[in-house]
């Protein structure tokens, strides 16, 4: 057995010096590229969530601009109609330095310009010039049109960029009135919420460039700053070859990019392409060197613990391994009469003194599994199924924890294959998303192992733990107030019962007019009374299938799941309405 033993010994450790030259080389090689690989996943993600954030900056800084600047028309008109017509004209200069714009326009309703800050625009008519086509209907009183805002818009005079805003005035002398912006102060907003410059600002390290494609032109829009200001891709000279290039690498690729090999990654959003490149040597050079290094200094490890191994091998394990081997193998033939020994004062003596304490221990184990168990839950119960002894314990509850009669319980705890069969079946049963198994009155979980030879697990009673959750159930679904279903409850049932792909059902929405007023004067328990009233109304009014739900505030919805004619459905509405009406009577005062 020694020779056999130090000679698989050996072996091992010349089959192991080769396995970690290759585990390590590949280690090394993993850290190091995907350290770079995870770097520049992050990367991206952090500029998609730059781009995302981009695209919201812009949007509320342009809506923020055409608020502002709506605002101003508004009180620019409101002045005016404040004034004398000929005084009015006069403060147009003035009015237009204090609002800090660049024009003002008094158009009338035949489009002709009366009056201008600018006095070559007066007397043009904008219905001549296809530019002010955004403000014809504006002028014409078309589809009761209140504003216009034009941003790419040109001044008809002097050609140049320009933002017009256009309100409809209630004016005896003018119709429309229309502020001009210069282009550039739009366009500065949009600039400094650009991700472009975002994109140009980030910091990069070790010759790493992140950049931006414009998914139409293929033009590079941004790239940091610290890097070669261009991409030039091998093999690539259109813009086309440029895009499909880029959308072949979203997975990672290792490419000749400005005569040196760059692994590059992309991702594509709505019209951007956003990549990211690193230089491929400066992530491998110094791989190898860390390779051989660690493996030459586990091999000096490997060798000196070889040595020490076989030492304390031969001296103290192997003759009291060999004693421990012999009996442990007449137990497993069902010999108890039997008792571990060893020579050496080493952990194999505590190990023996185990051996025979777990032998004497076996007859009483039923008993001790029961005591740990009743500590611990008295809602638990555990198994052990030994097929080598062909021997079951159980902690003295299981039969009441099974819900089994004395019957059938006697004929499954004797032997572990009929217990382990019995457990089987239970476990085939449980067809529920919560691994949850109904027996009678009762409900169990099961969690079962089953080694070569040893079947094992623990029985756990969900009785209590089901109905609490599904009084729980019932208190997450119903709204505290009105006791009616709460939204969450209403769209998950409306969501299941779509899934069915029904195709007939009616919705009703509700809300209270005026019942601010209530709150206000009445204050709030007056209107969280209200509520209540409102909401029993139509929980007395649906009573079948349908789903009567408040969604917050004084909004309700029925949602009712099945077709009804129109006639019926208004009828039915309409002595709903008498009811509701009856009801709050007291409160129709305060126009509720």
């Amino acid at each position: 057995m020694e020779k056999i033993l130090f000679r698989r010994i050996e072996s091992i450790f010349l089959f192991l010096s080769l396995v970690l030259f290759l585990v390590l080389s590949v280690i090394v090689y993993e850290i190091e590229s995907g350290g770079a690989k995870q770097g520049i996943d992050e990367i991206i993600k952090q500029v998609e969530v730059s781009y995302e954030q981009s695209n919201t900056d812009t949007k509320e800084a342009v809506q923020t601009f055409e608020d502002d600047y709506l605002k101003k028309a508004e009180s620019i008109d409101f002045m005016l109609n404040y004034l004398e017509e000929e005084e009015g004209l006069r403060s147009l200069n003035q009015l237009k330095t204090i609002m800090e714009i660049q024009s003002i326009e008094l158009i009338d309703e035949n489009g002709t310009i009366i009056a201008s800050t600018d006095c070559q625009a007066v007397g043009l008519n904008l219905f001549s010039h296809e530019e002010t086509k955004p403000f014809w209907d504006l002028i014409k009183g078309a589809e009761e049109q209140t504003y216009v805002i034009q941003k790419n818009a040109t001044n008809i005079v002097g050609k140049e960029p320009m933002v017009y805003i256009g309100i409809k005035s209630d004016s005896e002398y003018y119709s429309v009135l229309q502020i001009g912006i210069k282009a550039e102060v739009l366009d500065k907003i949009l600039d400094e919420n650009s991700i472009d410059r975002i994109i140009q600002s980030m910091p990069t390290v070790r010759k790493q460039a992140v950049f931006l494609v414009d998914r139409e032109t293929g033009e590079l829009d941004g790239i940091t700053r610290n890097n070669d200001q261009q991409i030039t891709i091998k093999g690539v000279s259109t813009a086309e070859e440029f895009l499909f290039a880029l959308s072949s690498y979203e997975k990672g690729k290792l490419v000749n990019i400005n005569d040196s090999f760059k692994y590059i990654k992309t991702k594509f959003t709505d019209d951007k392409i956003i990549g990211v490149y690193q230089d491929w040597n400066d992530i491998y050079k110094n791989v190898w060197i860390e390779i051989l290094e660690l493996f030459a200094i586990i091999a000096i490890i490997l060798g000196v613990t070889i040595g020490i191994f076989k030492h304390c091998i031969r001296k103290y394990v192997l003759q009291d391994l060999s004693f421990i081997e012999s009996n442990a193998k007449k137990i497993m033939l069902g010999d108890y009469n039997v008792k571990f020994q060893t020579e050496h004062d080493t952990e194999f003596k505590q190990i023996s003194k185990v051996l025979n304490s777990w032998l004497e221990s076996y007859r009483y184990k039923s008993q001790r599994m029961t005591r740990i168990i009743t500590t611990i839950d008295n809602h638990m119960a555990v198994f052990e199924c030994l097929y080598p002894i062909n021997k079951n314990f159980f902690t003295g509850n299981m039969q009441e924890i099974l819900n089994v009669e004395d019957e059938v319980w006697d004929s499954i705890r004797y032997t572990p294959e009929q217990f382990q069969n019995y457990i089987d079946t239970l476990v085939k049963s449980d067809i529920t998303e919560e691994k949850i198994i109904q027996m009678k009155n009762k409900y169990i979980s099961i969690v079962a192992f089953k080694e070569e030879e040893e079947f094992y697990g623990m029985i756990i009673d969900r009785t209590d733990d089901m109905k609490k959750q599904k009084r729980i159930q019932n208190e997450l679904e119903t709204d505290s107030l009105t006791k009616l279903k709460n939204r969450a409850c209403l769209e998950d049932r409306v969501k299941k019962w779509l899934q069915t792909n029904r195709e007939q059902g009616i919705m009703l929405l509700f809300d209270l007019d005026n019942f601010k007023t209530i709150n206000d004067q009445l204050g709030h328990p007056i209107g969280d009374l209200v509520l209540q009233k409102f909401a029993k109304c139509l929980q007395n009014f649906w009573k079948n299938d349908e789903i009567v739900a408040r969604m917050g505030g004084d909004e309700f919805i029925v949602f009712i799941p099945q077709s009804m004619s129109f006639s019926s459905l208004s009828e039915k509405l309409n002595n709903l309405l008498v009811q509701i009406r009856e009801e709050l009577k007291d409160y129709k005062q305060y126009g509720l």
